[in-house]
C-alpha cells in the first residue's frame, strides 16, 4: 500500500512537473527488470521475497532487447518532443550492474546492457531534431576504475562534478565553467 501511494506521489510530480519544463533529463541504466503481470508495469529492482512466495506467478523477470528498448523510448520522446515540444538530454548511466538474473556473469551483461541502451540512445537522438546525448557513460568508463569509489559500483563524487560541470557549460544558458 505504501509502495502504491509513493508511485502515485511520484506521479502526480512527474505529470505537473514535466508539463512545465523545458527540457527533460532521462537517464538509461540497464535493461534487466522485473514485470508485474497483473499490474502491467515494470519494476526497476526485484520485488521483496515476501511477495514473490505470496504470488508467484504475479512477477517475471526480463532481459529487454533493443526492438523492445526502442519502441519504448521512441514511445517517450514521441510524448516528450512530438505532442509535448520538450527538448530531452539523454544519458546512459555509468554505474554497473552488480548482480544478474541473465545467465553469464555480471560484468557481461553490464556490458551488453550499456551497448543495447546505448544503440538506442544513438537511433532516438538521430530520428528526433530536440534530443541530445551527452556522453556521461563515456566520461567515466574511459577514466577506468579510479573514476569509481572503493565498491566499484558508485562513480567519485569528484567525477560527479566534473561531469555535471561539463554538461552544464554546455547546455545552461549563463553557464561560465559549470555554474549557472
Amino acid at each position: 500500500a505504501r509502495a502504491l501511494e509513493r508511485r502515485a506521489q511520484i506521479r502526480r510530480l512527474y505529470a505537473e512537473g514535466l508539463a512545465t519544463c523545458e527540457t527533460v533529463v532521462v537517464t538509461l541504466g540497464l535493461i534487466e527488470c522485473w514485470f508485474d503481470q497483473f499490474d502491467g508495469l515494470y519494476l526497476n529492482e526485484v520485488p521483496n521475497r515476501r511477495l514473490l512466495r505470496a504470488e508467484p506467478d504475479r512477477f517475471v523477470f526480463r532481459r529487454l532487447d533493443i526492438p523492445t528498448c526502442r519502441d519504448m523510448l521512441f514511445e517517450m520522446m514521441d510524448r516528450l518532443v512530438t505532442e509535448r515540444g520538450q527538448r530531452v538530454l539523454l544519458t546512459l548511466s555509468p554505474v554497473p550492474l552488480q548482480t544478474t538474473f541473465s545467465e553469464g556473469d555480471a560484468i557481461m551483461r553490464n556490458a551488453y546492457s550499456k551497448a543495447v541502451l546505448r544503440v538506442v540512445a544513438e537511433e532516438v537522438a538521430e530520428r528526433f531534431d530536440s534530443v541530445d546525448y551527452f556522453p556521461s557513460y563515456e566520461m567515466v568508463t574511459s577514466m577506468g576504475l579510479a573514476a569509481f569509489d572503493n565498491d566499484n559500483v558508485h562513480v567519485r563524487p569528484t567525477v560527479v562534478a566534473e561531469v555535471i560541470a561539463h554538461m552544464a557549460a554546455q547546455y545552461l544558458r549563463g553557464s561560465v565553467n559549470g555554474t549557472a
